[in-house]
């Protein structure tokens, strides 16, 4: 019986209805249960956590000899549990889980994403006066607005001077835009880029929020830098992708050479395939794959073994929807899903179903998750 308990929690195990049924009627496997979880809220604590000492309890516990090898022989799954363990530690202090329906350990309506409510489309702000809704044709492929600096030249003074122009756009939109020196932007929903109608200077320079894919058109004698509030990141002949938040900002170097300054440090070279994130005027450099920011650019939503928290935040923000997630240790579940950005939201939907043991429904305005 205890044995059974050790499966049932298996890191990536699915507990299924039956098993639920047994631990809520023998006490006794419910209790190993519950230890085996209380177990788990110490490995969240890496420092303190001492694996020999709590198989020590446990098996003082549960002294049946077969249980007592069993754990020997699992140690490396205990120590593992690491890994699984954010997903579990939901339930370690509700018991009351054992008793009560898989499929509703969370509120009713279960909010996850809210979508923007009023539609704007993609606007533009030209120096200080009103934003206005920006005319766009479509890329066929990805779906993306596209805006050329001819698109904006009726709406900007006719005069030579430089005037500051912001581009903004909403949930629901993603923009390809070339900005006056050739560089083109892919722009995610939900970002916002500063830019002047001429670069002029010694230096081009633009300001972000948000999420943006840069492919900047080189020149030497007038470097292309891009401000965010984290820092700034220098092209040195580069295509690298941005997630600048106000807290974080994320720089992902695809191809050539950029460097990235914080705020208040020195500047850091990245070389493609590399990383580096800023979070409170300290960073960390590390490795990246770099496919999900190029199937980006070409089109594709590209998610290869990420959480359903980072796959749900996509889709909510790509096509405006509201997110209801009914069990949220679901989002740490790690799937592989890739999908045109062209895609209608109810194609994104079934084949997101196809890869969940749970349902995943689209009811209006709203995808549900784990809602039956």
């Amino acid at each position: 019986m205890k044995e059974e308990a050790i499966d049932i929690l298996e890191p990536g195990a699915h507990i299924t209805g039956d098993q639920l049924e047994r631990i809520d009627s023998q006490a006794d496997l419910r209790e190993a249960c519950q230890d085996i979880m209380a177990m788990q809220s110490l490995l969240a604590d890496h420092a303190r956590f001492d694996a020999e000492a709590a198989l020590k309890r446990f098996n003082e516990k549960h002294k049946e000899a077969k249980l007592h090898t069993l754990l020997h022989e699992k140690k490396a799954w205990v120590v593992s549990l690491l890994a699984a363990a954010a997903a579990i530690l939901a339930f370690v202090f509700l018991p009351q889980y054992f008793r009560s329906s898989f499929n509703t350990d969370d509120t009713s309506d279960a909010p996850f994403f809210l979508a923007e409510t009023s539609a704007t489309g993609v606007t533009v702000q030209i120096g200080m006066n009103e934003r206005i809704a920006l005319p766009t044709q479509r890329h066929e492929k990805s779906a993306d607005a596209i805006v050329t600096p001819d698109d904006l030249l009726a709406l900007c003074s006719q005069s030579d001077g430089v005037e500051s122009q912001t581009i903004a756009i909403p949930y629901g939109e993603s923009l390809k835009l070339y900005l006056p020196d050739g560089t083109c932007v892919y722009m995610h929903p939900h970002a916002r880029l500063n830019y002047p109608n001429h670069f002029v200077g010694d230096t081009r320079e633009v300001q972000l929020i948000g999420e943006a894919y840069f492919c900047v058109s080189h020149d030497d004698t007038q470097p292309f830098i891009v401000h965010t509030p984290q820092g700034d990141i220098r092209d040195y002949g580069t295509e690298f992708n941005i997630r600048a938040g106000y807290d974080q900002t994320d720089v992902v170097l695809i191809e050539g050479s950029a460097g990235v300054t914080p705020q208040g440090g020195d500047e850091q070279m990245l070389v493609p395939g590399q990383q580096i994130s800023i979070f409170d005027a300290q960073f960390s450099i590390q490795d990246a794959d770099t496919d999900p920011f190029t199937a980006w650019r070409d089109g594709y939503f590209y998610y290869d073994q990420e959480s359903l928290r980072d796959i749900l935040m996509q889709l909510g923000r790509s096509y405006n929807l509201n997110i209801e997630v009914h069990r949220r240790s679901l989002l740490d579940l790690h799937l592989r899903y890739i999908i045109p950005r062209n895609s209608t939201p109810e194609y994104a939907v079934r084949k997101l179903n196809e890869l969940m043991k749970e349902s995943v429904t689209l009811n209006g305005n709203t995808i549900v998750v784990g809602g039956n």
